[in-house]
């Protein structure tokens, strides 16, 4: 009885620590205020949400200094006078910022473009308009997603950005640096139309611009089903050499698996007898797994089913509490798996340097087994996967296996949203859809949830020393929630209730504040430092735009440059997507005292047909030109004589695309492109142009 009393008394003192006197926005700075604050701030007397602890922390203070959080001690304890701000919290709850582990910021262009396709026909629609976007639209675009993120309480991304020309991986990062939003940019290797020499060189230079702002870049090699072999392989290349984690969409449906079943069985066929023994058995192991089912819910059933196996598994009594018939209908129906890339992504090196699997979706037993040797990271986007009819991703099973599994919200044209708290919610009921009376286990709550939003995020961006929790030396990015919101009410007796609370109730309009970096970026649930209402307007004009010159019988984008080449080894290095209705008048002047070598390769083609892999990817993987029969690659080497002047024309036109060359020293030349026909993918109907120059040595 003693103790009993005891308890009820705990559970009283702990509902009115966290119970709030009401919100009072009278005894808050105002936005002006805030506007002018830049210096160190504290947060006093508010309660901390602590997902690594799982413990709420009433009457607590925060101190931030130079944007890092200085000290986090029990209200009262010292007098922060030396602060340019107070900001009075007992009105609220302090989380962590949010880590979006997956999103496509560009994406923004095409919110709510074609909802009702699946993945494969989604893409060229969502993707068309993209590639007409100039550099400075690009920047602003993604400058719109960031601000829209920290809306949503997200203050670190991974973003998995397009890259039609050289500039655009620098205007993401441009954007990250100006919202505060920190995170990842990932590098998709075969859309960079770059040699290999080169492609090294402009991810070192991107990177260090990266770093150098506390940001990184990973490297995409691109869905194993939709690239050839080789290009595969190509891509883990470079993040191996470059020694960085990859961050890639792994099986995001069951078309994935057709897709990969048909590409290793027209690879092997070809040229089976020419690979290395080790690569062939592990194809030829692929492409005689069985080919999923017509029907893809016959997949998604047996993905569902081995998810139920392990969680009844989990349970001391799984196997009595259950009818054994009804198990072993489970086991057979888990049987029914379809072709995986995990293995050889495996046996290629993939994981090396660290892995994001992103989706995830039809993940088999063994999958999970090479995940947990190797320690890849999941990345769970359950909205995206719902909208797009991928499938349900077996977070339990991955839970359960002691992976690390993250929160991403895909981009807003797959979601469409990028909101986290529906991202949390929607985790946690999907996995209770698949399981159903079959109890979960400890790894799925409310405290799991909230730490896959946070901490488990910074692991994904190997930032955990800095970000994903409010502790001493780390970066302040904290969300302030409306205690008095009702969507936070009311405050139960139960231990876990505000995490509960917070996955099953809480709404982005509860948030706020939001902290980037030490700076207040979120206010009153409004942007602090630009208007939400013309950043989001600006981004309907720029989709006009992208979407007018993406018809060909509209004037198209204007590639004009003059570029100088100097008395030093760094090269000039450029390459651009160009349509039909595209101008080009690129000039390039040798101001160096020896002769320029100028490389110039068009094509109609990723990655010229092969021309641009890597020696190491040729020699392990074989492949001949007639593969790329139907694609065209005209290659132009010219050494440019000192004080000479090159240039690249090209007017507008029609599938038949001229570039002219020409320099004053008496070179001519011009290259022809025909494009195929493809009016579901007219978006990939493009030359890719590469222009290179150095001074010779």
């Amino acid at each position: 009885m003693r103790t009993s009393l005891k308890l009820i008394f705990l559970l009283i003192v702990f509902v009115i620590g966290c119970q709030s006197p009401g919100f009072k926005k009278d005894r808050l700075p105002g936005l002006k205020e805030i506007q002018s604050a830049k210096g160190d701030l504290c947060i006093s007397n508010v309660t901390i949400i602590d997902p690594v602890a799982e413990k709420v922390l009433p009457r607590m203070d925060i101190l931030i200094r130079s944007g890092k959080i200085a000290a986090v001690q029990p209200t009262g304890q010292e007098n922060y006078e030396n602060v340019d701000l107070v900001i009075p919290g007992e009105e609220f709850y302090a989380l962590p910022g949010f880590v979006n582990t997956h999103t496509h910021l560009w994406q923004h262009l095409s919110r709510s473009v074609s909802p009702s396709a699946q993945l494969q026909q989604w893409i060229p629609k969502v993707y068309k308009p993209s590639y007409h976007l100039t550099e400075q639209e690009f920047y602003e675009l993604n400058l719109a997603a960031c601000y829209d993120a920290l809306l949503h309480g997200i203050t670190s991304v991974i973003d998995w950005t397009i890259n039609a020309d050289e500039n655009k991986f620098e205007q993401v990062v441009k954007a990250m640096i100006e919202s505060r939003v920190g995170g990842v940019v990932t590098w998709p290797h075969t859309a960079v139309f770059l040699p290999s020499e080169m492609q090294h060189l402009e991810f070192k230079r991107v990177r260090a611009m990266a770093l150098a702002s506390g940001r990184d870049l990973y490297v995409a090699h691109l869905p194993p089903e939709r690239v050839p072999v080789p290009v595969l392989y190509d891509g883990i290349l470079l993040a191996r050499t470059e020694g960085v984690p990859i961050a890639e969409h792994v099986l995001e449906n069951v078309q994935c698996q057709r897709d990969w079943h048909r590409t290793v069985a027209g690879y092997l066929e070809k040229y089976g007898n020419q690979l290395q023994k080790e690569d062939r058995v592990l194809l030829e192991q692929i492409a005689d797994s069985p080919v999923p089912p017509s029907i893809d819910m016959i997949a998604a059933m047996s993905q569902n089913a081995r998810i139920v196996l392990g969680l009844i598994d989990a349970l001391p009594d799984g196997e009595t509490r259950y009818d054994r018939a009804d198990i072993q209908y489970l086991e057979e129906l888990a049987a029914k798996t379809g072709p995986t890339y995990i293995p050889f992504l495996e046996h290629l090196g993939a994981f090396e340097n660290g892995y994001l699997s992103i989706h995830s979706s039809m993940i088999g037993t063994r999958d999970i087994e090479i995940f947990t040797k190797h320690g890849v990271i999941i990345n769970h986007n359950p909205e995206s996967n719902a909208y797009l009819s991928s499938g349900i991703a077996p977070i339990s099973s991955f839970m359960q296996a002691g992976l690390i599994v993250t929160i991403g919200t895909d981009g807003a044209a797959s979601n469409d949203r990028i909101d986290i708290l529906a991202a949390m919610r929607l985790m946690s009921h999907l996995q209770k859809v698949v399981s159903l009376n079959v109890p979960l286990t400890n790894d799925m709550n409310s405290w799991s949830i909230l730490r896959c939003a946070t901490i488990e995020g910074a692991k994904a961006l190997k930032q955990e020393d800095r970000v994903g929790s409010i502790e001493p030396g780390k970066e302040a990015d904290i969300i302030l929630f409306k205690a008095g919101s009702f969507e936070l009410n009311p405050v139960s007796e139960y231990p876990n209730c505000l995490a509960d609370l917070l996955v099953n109730s809480a709404e982005s309009r509860d948030i706020f504040a939001v902290i980037a970096d030490g700076q207040i970026k979120v206010w009153d649930n409004q942007l602090v430092d630009v208007d939400e209402e013309s950043l989001a307007r600006s981004v309907t004009e720029i989709r006009s735009r992208a979407v007018t010159r993406s018809d060909p019988e509209n004037e198209g984008r204007k590639w004009i440059e003059n570029l100088e080449i100097g008395n030093n080894d760094i090269p000039i290095i450029r390459y651009r997507s160009i349509y039909p209705n595209y101008t080009i008048n690129l000039q390039i002047k040798n101001n160096s005292e020896k002769p320029a070598d100028i490389n110039i390769v068009i094509s109609d083609a990723e990655k010229a047909a092969g021309l641009f892999w890597a020696d190491e990817t040729k020699a392990r993987f074989p492949y001949d030109q007639d593969d790329f029969a139907q694609h065209e690659v005209r290659q132009v080497n010219l050494d440019l004589p000192a004080g000479a002047n090159l240039n690249l024309l090209k007017e507008p036109g029609g599938k038949r695309m001229r570039f002219v060359i020409s320099t004053d020293s008496g070179y001519s030349e011009t290259v022809e492109i025909t494009l195929q026909e493809d009016p579901e993918w007219d978006w990939t109907m493009r030359a890719n142009v590469y222009v290179g120059a150095r001074m010779m040595q």
